[in-house]
């Protein structure tokens, strides 16, 4: 399961009617701190779903994979 979709799916990337193209907000300090927390919390909340909600454990031969280098992962450079 690829949860990298959980970033792309935050709030804080959505395009707005303010905006023809969707971009992370380029702002310095606390803004770009407080950013990097909602999207670590987003993602953590996204997984602990993933565990509670039983749809992967269906079959032995299947397995959902914790990647933590999402939890400290950087925003990617836009485009």
């Amino acid at each position: 399961m690829d949860l990298s979709e959980v970033v792309g799916a935050s709030p804080w990337h959505q395009e707005t009617h303010l905006s023809s193209t969707a971009e992370p907000c380029s702002c310095p300090g606390e803004t770009s701190k407080l950013f990097k927390v909602v999207t670590q919390w987003s993602y953590q909340e996204s997984w602990e779903r993933l565990l509670a909600s039983s749809k992967y454990n269906e079959q032995e031969s299947f397995a959902v994979v914790f990647q933590p280098f999402y939890e400290t992962a950087l925003e990617p450079l836009s485009v």
